[in-house]
């Protein structure tokens, strides 16, 4: 992702250009870890378990009036999804922030396709997980 289109984010330009030096000066790259794949139990699906998964960027830009407070990282994810799940839909999210302000949210999204069980392993699911 391009250093403007982050800037975009936080500031508004309007016909005219903005200098690297403008950026550099003013704002500060902050290096993400990359979160690892979270797994979520499937109730009802042929498999037990789906990893979701983050396309995170590998750098956030913040101002630097920001600086010296902590990037905190929550993640958002159910406990227990239902069968069906769909690959490439959004299950949970990724939520950057630094003190009480939101940065960026990136959605978790199912790495693959979990379809309904047998009537039998549906029915040993609910009795299990109750779901």
């Amino acid at each position: 992702m391009s250093t403007s289109k982050l800037l975009n984010n936080f500031i508004t330009i309007s016909d005219r250009l903005i200098s690297e030096s403008v950026i550099d000066d003013n704002f500060s790259s902050v290096k993400l870890s990359p979160v690892e794949s979270q797994s979520v139990v499937v109730s009802g699906g042929v498999e037990n378990a789906v990893s979701l998964v983050a396309d995170i960027p590998s750098t956030l830009t913040v101002p630097h009036i920001q600086e010296n407070l902590d990037l905190t990282v929550t993640i958002q994810k159910p406990e227990v999804l239902r069968a069906p799940v769909k690959e490439g839909v959004e299950y949970g999210k990724v939520i950057y922030s630094l003190g009480d302000t939101v940065l960026q949210e990136v959605p978790l999204v199912a790495s693959k396709t979990v379809t309904y069980a047998d009537f039998w392993k549906r029915a040993l699911d609910k009795a299990i997980l109750g779901k």
